[in-house]
């Protein structure tokens, strides 16, 4: 991981730790777990530190979870001829990761997908790891960190390949392939249309679904299901995740959310949480059917997955 690393520190703006590895970084959003942080550490000078060994360390959920993160991973050397500048980044919560390439900067956020949101990026030259909050900025000025500084409190953390100010003049932006990782162990699972969701905060169901007032700046996922004869409300319906269960709560939907719990069927009083246990399906009309899963169900062979 050839390059200069510089950060920023600013008292009014949210305080991250940063810990810097072989092949990875990692930002932590304050207060960042000190046995979160131990666990990275332990994992700077080892060649085989994966991103899937690194994401396993920061717990979700739990008295260490982490709420915002995110993560740069640097192919392994030999993994890659280095010819396409590639970066694998994760991001969850309030992180943010602008990712420069000769073509420009562009934001990579999680966009409500929970429990993270992860792509590969190609064609980079720097990148620059902050709040999204912070504006989109390529050249942010910064004091210059020790690369053997494996840990380091900051605002903002930007990474710049060396040699990348002065190569490539070509205008190609840097491209994304979305892929996943394995599932996290614990999560409440549900089905809505045809598609698998893996539940770690709080998901809004309807027509056109929309953030409210009340969720500031807490990371929600929209989930859009079809209703041809507009039954299904705008935002109709609230998936909530309380430890291994789900909460539902009707948003007092112009029809009603018809839940059938134990072969029970009654209608969801508006505004009222009622925990759902695996089987239970919600009904809110027009086909559009919400069904509760065992928790790490397993979707292979199934529909698409996805998470909220």
């Amino acid at each position: 991981m050839p390059s200069v690393i510089r950060a920023s520190d600013d008292a009014h703006k949210p305080s991250w730790v940063f810990v810097i590895g072989q092949s990875f970084i990692v930002g932590v959003g304050e207060p960042a777990p000190e046995g979160v942080v131990s666990r990275l550490l332990a994992l700077v000078d080892d060649p085989d530190a994966t991103i899937e060994r690194i994401v396993g360390v920061i717990p979700l959920a739990g008295e260490d979870a982490v709420e915002s993160f995110g993560l740069v991973s640097f192919p392994a050397p030999g993994e890659a001829d280095g010819s396409d500048r590639r970066i694998t980044a994760i991001v969850r919560g309030t992180a943010a990761i602008d990712i420069h390439s000769p073509g420009g900067s562009r934001r990579f956020d999680d966009r409500g997908i929970r429990p993270w949101h992860l792509a590969d990026f190609t064609a980079v030259t720097g990148l620059a790891l902050a709040s999204r909050h912070e504006p989109l900025d390529a050249h942010a000025p910064g004091r210059a960190v020790d690369l053997r500084s494996r840990r380091i409190r900051a605002t903002r953390l930007e990474w710049l390949r060396e040699g990348a100010e002065s190569a490539d003049t070509e205008q190609t932006d840097a491209a994304i392939v979305a892929r996943t990782l394995p599932r996290p162990v614990g999560v409440p699972w549900f089905k809505a249309g045809d598609v698998l969701y893996s539940l770690d905060g709080t998901a809004l169901i309807g027509r056109r679904p929309r953030r409210r007032a009340e969720d500031g700046d807490d990371v929600v996922a929209l989930i859009t299901l079809e209703s041809p004869a507009s039954t299904v409300s705008g935002t109709h319906l609230e998936l909530r995740r309380h430890g291994s269960r789900i909460v539902a709560t009707d948003l007092s939907s112009t029809n009603g959310t018809i839940a059938a719990i134990g072969g029970t069927r009654r209608p969801l009083v508006p505004g009222e949480p009622q925990t759902l246990g695996v089987g239970a399906t919600l009904d809110l009309g027009d086909g559009a059917i919400v069904e509760i899963l065992p928790v790490d169900a397993d979707p292979a062979g199934g529909p698409s997955e996805k998470k909220a």
